[in-house]
Formats: C-alpha cells, sequence, structure tokens
C-alpha cells in the first residue's frame, strides 16, 4: 500500500492546487487560472491511469473513492462560481433591458 500512499499525496496535492486555483479566480485572470487547473487536470488523469495499471482493481475503486469527496467540493466551487456569473449576466440585461424602454419612452414622448 506504500506506492497508492505516494499516489494518494500527488492526487491530493493536485486536487489542493486545483481548489486554491479554482478560488483565485476572477474576471482579470481566468484564462491564466483555467490553463493551470487544466495543466494540474492532465497530470491527475496521468496519475490515475499509472495507478490503474500498477494496482488491483479494489485498491483502485477505494483510492478513487477516497477522492471523489476532494473533486466533488471542486466541481461546486466551479458550480457557484458559474452560477454567480449567471446572476451578474441576468442583472445586468435587466439593467439593459430598462435603459430600453426608458429610451423608447422618451422617444415615443417627444
Amino acid at each position: 500500500m506504500m506506492i497508492e500512499n505516494t499516489k494518494i499525496e500527488k492526487f491530493d496535492e493536485c486536487l489542493s492546487q486545483i481548489a486554491i486555483e479554482v478560488d483565485a479566480i476572477n474576471d482579470d485572470n481566468f484564462y491564466e487560472k483555467i490553463k493551470k487547473v487544466n495543466y494540474f487536470i492532465k497530470q491527475i488523469a496521468q496519475n490515475k491511469s499509472d495507478l490503474k495499471q500498477n494496482t488491483s482493481k479494489n485498491d483502485y475503486y477505494y483510492i478513487c473513492d477516497l477522492l471523489h469527496k476532494r473533486v466533488k467540493l471542486i466541481s461546486d466551487k466551479f458550480d457557484s462560481i458559474i452560477e454567480k456569473k449567471k446572476e451578474e449576466q441576468n442583472s445586468i440585461s435587466s439593467e439593459l433591458s430598462k435603459i430600453v424602454i426608458k429610451k423608447k419612452l422618451i422617444n415615443y414622448q417627444r
């Protein structure tokens, strides 16, 4: 199980880095952070492939189950960011609609 512990640590390190990058996402650095996240995802995929080849099926599924909770938390963070951006977009759209209606009313009153 020593090999698996080092693999778990590699997964954990990558997932921690992904969480840090996701937490730091803002409007100015989105593409930069997503590039870094994708890099860590590729590392995880490679480590997962190595793990699948070098461990038993039961150990592989056990490790995947351990890491699933961290992956779910990161996924929830992404969902939260997306939801926040949708709310901002809807708010801006609503304001623009109000401006257009006001403009039409002003033009109609002339």
